[in-house]
């Protein structure tokens, strides 16, 4: 690094410029090592979609085309104009029904990945990925196998067995998708580790 000197006003000052390539090069190592992966970031983004639901457990999705842009968000929660106000326990049939019922007939709500699919274009999708705060029902897993998407990505939580997860993940390699769990403890510490695949 050379001292550099510069006259301004009659004033002369001297200053020590760091050539481009070494300044630009240290920048990358440093943003490599603390950058998330897609992973993270795209499980991130559908978790805060999660958090504009009603539903008792929110659930959101992104959908990411191959080149890893936004193609469209949804969050599980009742079509527009449903007559709905507050949280779930005012409006959800389902909800108010002891047992609840493992069918999801009397619920208004739309899942997040339905959401999701019905605002994004066919085009934009094809060959993406969908990032779910939650693994799909076999209801999302038929729509999804017939999206065009090519992966389907989900936070690993507590199965329930209504859901039917095993049948679920046997549909979706059936279908020709790829799936993959990521465990809550994985999403959490994702964020620091480099991870050149992704």
């Amino acid at each position: 690094m050379a001292p550099c000197a510069h006259t301004t006003h009659g004033k002369t000052t001297s200053t020590v410029s760091t050539p481009i390539s070494e300044s630009a090069s240290t920048a990358g190592q440093v943003n490599r090592q603390t950058r998330p992966s897609w992973t993270k970031t795209w499980l991130t983004l559908a978790d805060a979609m999660s958090k504009r639901s009603r539903c008792g457990k929110g659930v959101g999705a992104v959908i990411v085309s191959a080149e890893h842009r936004v193609v469209a968000t949804g969050y599980n929660g009742p079509p527009a104009g449903y007559p709905s106000e507050g949280s779930c326990e005012n409006f959800c049939p389902r909800l108010l029904t002891y047992p609840k019922p493992s069918s999801y007939d009397s619920c208004p709500s739309n899942h997040a990945e339905i959401n999701a699919l019905l605002w994004s274009s066919r085009q934009e999708r094809l060959g993406g990925t969908i990032y779910v705060t939650t693994a799909p029902c076999m209801g999302c897993a038929k729509a999804l196998a017939n999206s065009g998407l090519q992966e389907v990505v989900w936070i690993r939580t507590e199965e329930k067995p209504h859901r039917s997860p095993s049948e679920v993940k046997d549909f979706l390699r059936r279908c020709g998708l790829f799936y993959r769990e990521v465990s809550q403890l994985e999403w959490e510490t994702r964020s620091t580790t480099p991870q050149p695949q992704d």
